[in-house]
């Protein structure tokens, strides 16, 4: 059942949506579109502009944590049901950023071809997969979990062992989302699976790595926080 802190998460960032993904496609359209009156040539941004609302929900992670963890435990919220809580606002969140990044996508890709422009990243790389465009929203819906568990992970870790550790362990905590973006087919275009090696990986051990790496980030989120300490808040 979704309590309180879920439903907080949802309401706020489906709230913030309402101008984060109108900046979003702003910036898509409109800086081809003043390149292009200007005489250049440049091609599509999203595949750049998409990794915004990813690091949007990893930074509202973080801060909820940081922000939540006191009063929550103060108002008797267990430090496991805060967790719980967070991440499945979170998991709630992340199909609907989801289906409006492939939808960007979409407009992205018609906006090319209406205008007569080769419908290619800045990079020269194909587009964004959208096709078939349910894997796509699954993919960037799993992807943008693993990017809000990993800020889970991220404020845990620096609640419970401080600013020196947490920093030390940013390559566990926020590192593994690469693996997930490289593994995913439907995420980010052009053939980053060479990365890892990872060109003959099937769509689903591509998911299971992504999944696996969202499980991860649970995991240190919750062993963090079983040790963490109220403070009280500064003055």
């Amino acid at each position: 059942m979704m309590g309180a802190v879920a439903r907080k998460i949802v309401t706020q960032c489906l709230w913030l949506a309402l101008w984060l993904w109108p900046i979003v496609i702003a910036v898509t359209l409109g800086v081809p579109t003043l390149v292009h009156r200007l005489g250049g040539d440049i091609g599509g941004i999203y595949a750049g502009a998409s990794q915004g609302p990813r690091w949007f929900l990893f930074a509202m992670a973080i801060v909820v944590v940081a922000e939540g963890f006191a009063a929550h435990l103060a108002l008797g919220v267990t430090r496991r049901n805060f967790l719980r809580q967070l991440a499945l606002g979170f998991l709630v969140v992340a199909p609907v950023y989801g289906a409006l990044s492939v939808a960007v996508a979409l407009v992205e890709r018609w906006f090319f071809e209406a205008s007569g422009w080769v419908s290619q990243t800045v990079y020269g790389q194909p587009p964004v997969p959208t096709d078939p465009w349910y894997l796509a929203v699954l993919d960037q819906s799993v992807l943008l979990a693993v990017f809000a568990l990993s800020g889970l992970a991220v404020g845990a870790v620096y609640l419970r062992w401080g600013g020196w550790l947490g920093t030390l362990a940013l390559p566990l905590t926020v590192g593994p989302v690469l693996m997930a973006a490289t593994a995913l087919q439907h995420v980010d275009s052009g053939d980053t699976t060479s990365v890892l090696n990872a060109e003959n990986l099937p769509y689903a051990g591509g998911l299971a790595v992504a999944l696996a790496v969202g499980v991860w980030f649970w995991a240190v989120a919750r062993l963090s926080l079983r040790g963490a300490v109220a403070r009280p808040a500064r003055s």
